[in-house]
C-alpha cells in the first residue's frame, strides 16, 4: 500500500513554487526509498524459502533479475504514450503512477501467495536447535567472520562507512 502512495506521490507534481516543487521531491522521494526495502529484501529473499541448492537460488535469483529489467523496459516505454492520453501531464503522471503501482503490487503478491517453503525435516531441526540456542557475542562474530560470502557483502561497505566517518570526522 505505502509502495503506491509514495510513488503516486513522488509523480505528483503540484503547483507549488521552485523550493516547494524541489521540497516535494525529496521528501516523497526519500519516502519512496524508504518503503521500497520493504518489498524488495522479501521478494528477493523467496529463493532461500523455495530450495537451498545455491545453484537453483542463484537460477531464480536470475530469473528474477531478468523480468525486472524487462519490467524496467515496459514501463521505460509505455510511460510517455500513457502520460499523453490525459488532459494535463500532471494528471497523465499520476495516474499512470496509480496504474504501475497497482499493477506491481498485484505482481509481487503472485509470487508471496503461491511461493511453497521447502521444509525438510532435518531443515526444521536446524532452525528449532538455531532458535534456542542462546550463542555468545564472541560466537555469534566468530560465525559471521567464517561465512565468506557474507564478509564479501559486509567488508567493503564497512571500509566505505570507515572512510566516510573518518572523511566526515576530519
Amino acid at each position: 500500500g505505502w509502495l503506491i502512495v509514495f510513488l503516486v506521490l513522488t509523480l505528483y507534481g503540484p503547483d507549488f513554487n521552485a523550493t516547494g516543487k524541489i521540497i516535494w521531491a525529496f521528501g516523497t522521494s526519500f519516502g519512496l526509498q524508504r518503503v521500497k526495502p520493504g518489498v524488495a529484501i522479501p521478494y528477493m529473499a523467496l529463493s532461500a524459502v523455495i530450495t537451498t541448492d545455491t545453484k537453483t537460488r542463484a537460477k531464480i535469483s536470475g530469473i528474477q533479475s531478468a523480468f525486472a529489467n524487462i519490467c524496467l523496459m515496459m514501463v521505460s516505454a509505455l510511460t510517455m504514450p500513457l502520460v499523453h492520453k490525459f488532459a494535463t501531464e500532471q494528471k497523465g503522471f499520476t495516474y499512470t503512477a496509480l496504474m504501475f503501482g497497482v499493477f506491481a503490487v498485484i505482481f509481487m503478491w503472485i509470487p508471496f501467495l503461491s511461493t511453497k517453503q521447502y521444509d525438510t525435516p532435518e531443515r526444521l531441526k536446524l532452525i528449532e536447535a538455531t532458535a534456542e540456542e542462546k550463542l555468545a557475542v564472541k560466537d555469534r562474530l566468530r560465525i559471521v567472520i567464517q561465512h565468506k560470502p557474507l564478509m564479501k557483502l559486509v567488508a567493503p561497505i564497512f571500509c566505505q562507512f570507515t572512510v566516510m566517518a573518518l572523511a566526515l570526522g576530519a
